[in-house]
């Protein structure tokens, strides 16, 4: 089995395996752990990432503004 690409975002880590092969989400929380399989988790959790994706900076606008705010303190 090889992993083709895993997002991590905190918690959640997404594994996108090779074609033919079931996508897998798996969570960390508080209260354990929940892996999800089902095509409409699967979904679920991939929009939020696309979602959260769409709303980060990219490393240099982090950068720049990590540094601005350094600057004002």
């Amino acid at each position: 089995m090889t992993v083709e690409k895993v997002l991590t975002l905190g918690g959640v880590i997404i594994f996108d395996f090779e074609a033919n092969a079931t996508s897998v989400v798996y969570t960390e929380h508080a209260g354990g752990m929940n892996a999800y399989h089902l095509p409409h988790d699967v979904r679920r959790h991939k929009r939020e990432a696309a979602r959260l994706k769409a709303l980060a900076l990219s490393p240099e606008e982090s950068l720049s503004t990590i540094q601005a705010r350094l600057r004002e303190l």
